[in-house]
């Protein structure tokens, strides 16, 4: 009785170190999704304000920015959808600890 106590507790605590993990990888992806925001908010506020166009550079530059950071969130999400699996099979291992 006090093993199977014992088990669920840990795997409750795993459950949730793994939501926590979770939660941690969303925060990036929002703190990334907000850094673009603000850095498009920025570069249409400056184009606004100048009666330059942009160069060629300055739109590769901008794209290389954007592909980066692209990069970044699909990674994370990516790390999120790991954590969520992992959960689920938390989940599905105290089901049979349970069921036991």
């Amino acid at each position: 009785m006090l093993t199977s106590t014992l088990a669920d507790f840990e795997a409750l605590a795993t459950l949730s170190l793994v939501e926590v993990e979770a939660l941690t990888l969303l925060a990036e992806v929002l703190v990334e999704a907000l850094v673009l925001s603000l850095a498009t908010e920025l570069l249409i506020d400056l184009a606004a304000e100048s009666d330059v166009l942009f160069t060629a550079d300055s739109l590769a530059d901008l794209l290389i920015e954007a592909e980066a950071l692209a990069e970044t969130l699909a990674e994370v999400l990516f790390d999120a959808a790991l954590s969520e699996a992992l959960a689920s099979l938390a989940d599905f291992e105290l089901a049979l600890v349970e069921a036991d």
